[in-house]
């Protein structure tokens, strides 16, 4: 998810300039009733907001076949072969689409490792619309083919819409080169989500609860956090105000593994861990570091 400009159910949906509240309320009311509400917390376009043939950086552009037939785009960037500490794979966030994205974690190219990020399937040049079913197939077919392709250790980090995508993704797959996942400004229930969306605004509040009972949950990660088997470290901003602190702090609850971790951002908004200039960008290197490189 990008900022708060394009991000979750209710925040642009809700104040998005309609013309009037009336607008607003009957907008939210008839996606909802007729479209399930899942629609709503994804927002890709096929914009090129950057290429990276016009960088320097060394890359591959290929498509990965999921088991339902879509195409899912993915760029593959490596760092310097004698500086090889392991490989990165990025779920991205709601809106837009990788290209907009890969500057969260590209710069862990400096460091030694590769990085991999992808698009959903109805994002960027990927085939398909997406659901909450279809971008955990997309995250499922891209940990397939690196576990197949790259050798441990590889890194999963997901940010707020891909923290909720990579979860089921590497619980409902054979994901034994995982070496760790990392969370930044996620979730584990899309009807939690909403419901939190729906609470914010005084004319949907009463509705909170009936209304977010729309939205699918089915393959949200609330129901498999428990799987997760890898070290996983939970990082998230305590003044976000699109996913708020507290999804984070359950997603840190609920994981049952000895080697967790939790690093409260205090005063960060959403997704602000690896902007530029950023201290977690240290203690992010300092954290990978405790697992052992190998070749790529």
């Amino acid at each position: 998810m990008r900022s708060n400009k394009r991000c979750m159910i209710g925040v642009q949906s809700l104040e998005r300039p309609l013309g009037s509240t009336t607008k607003k309320i009957i907008f939210f009311f008839l996606g909802a009733m007729l479209m399930g509400c899942n629609h709503l917390f994804y927002y890709p376009d096929n914009h090129v907001y950057f290429n990276p043939e016009t960088s320097p950086l060394k890359f591959e552009s290929g498509f990965i076949k999921t088991d339902d037939g879509e195409q899912i785009h993915y760029w593959d960037f490596a760092p310097q072969p004698d500086s090889y500490r392991g490989t990165i794979l990025h779920f991205h966030g709601n809106a837009q689409n990788m290209s907009s994205h890969m500057f969260f974690v590209v710069w862990l190219i400096e460091f030694g490792y590769r990085v991999v990020t992808f698009d959903y399937r109805g994002y960027g040049q990927s085939s398909g619309h997406p659901s909450p079913a279809g971008l955990v197939k997309d995250g499922q077919a891209m940990i397939r083919w690196l576990c197949k392709n790259a050798r441990s250790p590889l890194t999963v980090i997901g940010q707020s819409l891909g923290g909720a995508v990579a979860m089921p993704s590497i619980t409902s797959v054979e994901s034994h080169c995982i070496q760790n996942l990392v969370l930044e400004s996620t979730f584990a229930s899309y009807r939690d989500m909403a419901r939190d969306k729906l609470a914010s605004f005084f004319l949907t509040w009463p509705f909170q609860y009936p209304l977010s009972l729309l939205v699918n949950d089915d393959w949200a990660a609330i129901h498999t956090i428990h799987e997760i088997e890898v070290p996983t470290l939970v990082i998230h901003g305590e003044s976000d105000p699109v996913v708020p602190f507290k999804f984070g702090q359950e997603i840190f609850d609920r994981l049952t593994m000895a080697e967790k971790e939790i690093w409260p951002m205090p005063e960060a908004g959403h997704t602000e861990a690896f902007v530029p200039d950023s201290p977690v960008r240290s203690r992010l290197i300092d954290y990978l570091s405790q697992w052992p490189k190998s070749g790529m």
